[in-house]
């Protein structure tokens, strides 16, 4: 039925089962993106944005962050 070594010229069974669930990753990420307003490397990654507080300087032209 399948391969358990994956030596032959057939994919094994792992591997259909991946090749099945890969198309719906990237596809709920997008969504997920496009939902929140975040990049697609944020979603898929999982990363979330803080906000970040710039003071800037009114001699120099230079941003300091807090």
């Amino acid at each position: 039925m399948f391969q358990a070594g994956g030596q032959g010229t057939r994919p094994t069974f792992l591997i259909m089962e991946a090749a099945q669930q890969l198309p719906a990753s990237p596809r709920a990420t997008l969504t997920y993106s496009i939902s929140v307003n975040a990049s697609f490397f944020e979603s898929l990654y999982g990363l979330r944005r803080r906000a970040v507080k710039i003071k800037a300087m009114r001699n120099d032209e230079s941003m300091m962050l807090d």
